[in-house]
């Protein structure tokens, strides 16, 4: 039987990547130093950051997968789908390169006679509508961070941020359609980039589904938030908003296993004037646990049946 190289590097490379990430890290901080900001942490603040992961990554976020399965005609309970979720995330933690994710394509497929290019798109949807709302919480906070500076030579920058926003919300028109409520500032965004509209797919993603995928985004934030204090460290609010965006959409790159060894490393860069780097690694660590390891663990007591669901 031959050995399929390509399979095992696509495996065996998170690993690496994890591995070697945290060799690096830990050569530069030391381990004791880590462990004991970890071990005097904060044990009700985890808690609670806790509790909001459970609500951001399980619940709404599988209330706006429903949403978007619904806009795709697909008739299926909010139960089902949250059971759908809970059961295939450990493979999507685990699986190299996100291919994961085609547990929820084989379920819809042979439970639901789903097809699989409308499942490939409601998984898509996700993905973009977050990192949509992600790029609106950079935009909050970099105009917070103009008011807070109230310095005159930054009203050109302002006009900059406007004129971003702009463009988002016009983006938004022209991929999840035009529901009405983006106003006047949204079609001056939308003649921006009129002349790109017919490259830009329309997306099935209602008001709901943005809705949803920006309280995600914005308790992402406010979990970075309460860790943070947890190890003892006060970040910004509006640092938060400004910087945490980039750590998130780089820590969800599949090159790792969760996230793991780039997410971090990311965190300390970002954020390497606001704290030392045992606490914001510290604070790394326990966002990776708390926002991607521990609903995966919730998720493995829903795996059996799930499989035995699909057999």
């Amino acid at each position: 039987m031959a050995i399929d190289k390509k399979k095992i590097i696509k495996s065996v490379l998170p690993i690496l990547v994890t591995v070697g990430a945290f060799a690096y890290i830990f050569k530069r901080i030391p381990v004791y130093e880590v462990l004991e900001c970890l071990r005097n942490a904060d044990l009700y603040l985890i808690g609670a950051a806790l509790a909001l992961s459970v609500i951001s990554n399980i619940f709404i976020s599988a209330v706006r997968w429903w949403l978007i399965l619904k806009r795709l005609g697909l008739s299926i309970g909010f139960r089902e789908t949250l059971f759908i979720k809970l059961a295939s995330d450990p493979f999507v933690t685990i699986l190299p390169f996100r291919s994961g994710e085609l547990t929820k394509f084989a379920y819809l497929s042979r439970i639901k006679n789903f097809s699989y290019k409308r499942s490939i798109l409601s998984i898509l949807c996700g993905y973009i509508s977050y990192i949509f709302s992600l790029l609106c919480l950079v935009l909050i906070g970099l105009f917070c961070w103009f008011l807070i500076t109230a310095d005159k030579g930054l009203v050109g920058a302002a006009g900059v941020v406007l004129v971003l926003a702009a463009l988002l919300v016009g983006l938004a028109r022209n991929a999840f359609g035009n529901s009405g409520a983006c106003g006047r500032f949204a079609k001056k965004g939308a003649v921006i980039i009129r002349r790109y509209r017919d490259s830009l797919p329309t997306l099935p993603v209602g008001g709901g589904v943005l809705i949803a995928s920006f309280l995600i985004a914005l308790l992402d934030i406010l979990t970075v938030y309460i860790l943070a204090l947890s190890v003892g460290l006060t970040l910004p609010l509006v640092e938060l908003l400004v910087r945490m965006p980039a750590a998130i959409i780089l820590g969800s790159m599949p090159v790792s296993i969760a996230g793991l060894g780039v997410r971090e490393p990311a965190f300390i860069l970002l954020f390497a004037k606001l704290g030392p780097p045992g606490l914001l690694l510290s604070a790394g660590i326990l966002y990776s646990f708390v926002n991607h390891i521990f609903p995966t663990i919730l998720g493995f007591f829903f795996t059996a049946p799930f499989l035995k669901k699909m057999v």
